[in-house]
C-alpha cells in the first residue's frame, strides 16, 4: 500500500490520534504517560526537525493518518546502556497493517539516523522480533520492562545500501 510519510505536523488533531495509540498500545509499559507527555514531545520534535526526536507519521490517500514513528535518544528502558538512539513507537492502524506501511516507517527512520550520522540505533520489542529480524535487526540481549521481558535489538547503518 503506497503512503505518504512526513514529519509529525503541528497539528493538534493529528497529535492526539498518534498520542492515543501509544497510550493504547503501550499505556501497561508507561502508565505515568498521557497525551500530554506526546504532545509534549511532538512539539519538541517539530520546532527542530534536524535533531532528535524526529517523529514520523503515515498517511493514506485521503491524508488520514495510519501509523507513526520515533527516532529518539533514549527510549526509557531502565537500565540500557546502549548508546542509542532509538527507534520507538512504531505503530500502525490495525487495518493498514501487512501492507508495507510499518516497514516504510522504519526505512524513514534508519534514513533519517544514517542521515544525522548515527551508525547504529536499537530497539526493544516483546512481541515483534522475527519481523525485526526479517528486516536485518539483530538481537542484543533480553530485558525487563514493567515486568516482562523485551528483546533489545541492534541495526548496523553502515552495512546498510
Amino acid at each position: 500500500m503506497p503512503v505518504t510519510i512526513s514529519h509529525m505536523p503541528d497539528d493538534l488533531g493529528t497529535m492526539h490520534t498518534v498520542a492515543q495509540w501509544s497510550i493504547n498500545a503501550w499505556g501497561d509499559d508507561f502508565p505515568d504517560d498521557s497525551i500530554n507527555t506526546y504532545v509534549d514531545l511532538y512539539q519538541t520534535a517539530i520546532s527542530d526537525q534536524l535533531t532528535l526526536p524526529c517523529v514520523f507519521v503515515a498517511w493514506n490517500d485521503d491524508m488520514e493518518p495510519v501509523g507513526t514513528i520515533t527516532l529518539i535518544e533514549n527510549d526509557d528502558l531502565p537500565d540500557a546502556t546502549e548508546p542509542g538512539p532509538w527507534l520507538a513507537a512504531l505503530y500502525v492502524a490495525p487495518e493498514y497493517r501487512k501492507q508495507g506501511v510499518g516497514h516504510a516507517l522504519v526505512d524513514m527512520v534508519t534514513s533519517t539516523a544514517r542521515s544525522l550520522g548515527h551508525e547504529e540505533i536499537y530497539l526493544y520489542t516483546s512481541d515483534k522480533v522475527d519481523w525485526y529480524l526479517k528486516i536485518g535487526w539483530n538481537t542484543v540481549r533480553a530485558a525487563n520492562l514493567a515486568n516482562h521481558q523485551v528483546m533489545v535489538m541492534q541495526l548496523q547503518l553502515n552495512f546498510m545500501q
